[in-house]
């Protein structure tokens, strides 16, 4: 997933759900299980930034993400179509922007996952840092979503908190 540049910013093809107060972003395949893992995110009241794009930058020192103005609120549901996440969960579920503050890799459903926990993978670069960075299967997007809000707790802020707005 390499970020395609458009004057300061990368777009990635990803995800970005902010999740207990930490931005965690998405990536993986198409396919892979990222807005039906976002939609379940939804369900349980935390908040979309962006789907499918997230235009990332730099900003007070750390890097954040926002979706294009043409995506804004909106999101992918699989055989549905684009859906109005305000209309379903309500303007709160929306925020415009938040720091990033870890990356997990979406392994497709049909990708063998990992028998047990292995060693950090190693830390994902952008906008120059170095983010903590998990991989995850997402077949069972009950089960990854627990998985998310666990690593949404673990997760360092380097001390600044998440701000977002």
């Amino acid at each position: 997933m390499t970020p395609r540049r458009s004057a300061s910013n990368h777009h990635l093809h990803a995800s970005l759900i902010v999740v207990r107060g930490r931005g965690l972003l998405l990536r993986g395949p198409s396919g892979a299980g990222k807005s039906d893992v976002a939609l379940e995110l939804l369900r349980r009241g935390h908040r979309l930034v962006a789907d499918d794009v997230v235009e990332v930058a730099e900003r007070d020192g750390r890097p954040w993400g926002r979706p294009p103005a043409r995506i804004a609120g909106r999101l992918e549901v699989r055989e549905v179509g684009v859906v109005e996440v305000g209309d379903l969960f309500g303007p709160e579920a929306i925020v415009a922007t938040s720091a990033i503050d870890a990356v997990v890799d979406l392994l497709p459903p049909a990708t063998a996952p990992p028998s047990r926990a292995t060693a950090p993978h190693p830390p994902t670069p952008l906008c120059g840092f170095r983010l903590p960075t998990f991989v995850l299967q997402a077949a069972d997007t009950t089960s990854c979503a627990n998985r998310l809000e666990v690593i949404a707790g673990l997760v360092s802020n380097r001390g600044q908190g998440s701000p977002h707005g």
